[in-house]
């Protein structure tokens, strides 16, 4: 579980300017938000995938430098 601020924070982005796409991967349970400001991968092991696979972290900086 990780703080919506924080994610925001680290895309460079304010919480608000997130509620679209966090609405979006809500809708498709991709996370989950188990408690008010917070989400968390709602998708078993999804984490531990995305940090150890190298391709999909290049995915993820370029998500980010997309501003997704």
């Amino acid at each position: 579980m990780v703080k919506s601020a924080e994610i925001a924070e680290k895309m460079g982005k304010t919480s608000a300017g997130l509620s679209r796409q966090r609405d979006s991967l809500l809708r498709l349970g991709i996370i989950a938000a188990p408690a008010h400001g917070f989400v968390m991968f709602a998708i078993p092991l999804l984490r531990q995938y995305v940090l150890k696979d190298l391709p999909a972290r290049r995915n993820i900086i370029r998500a980010l430098d997309w501003g997704v």
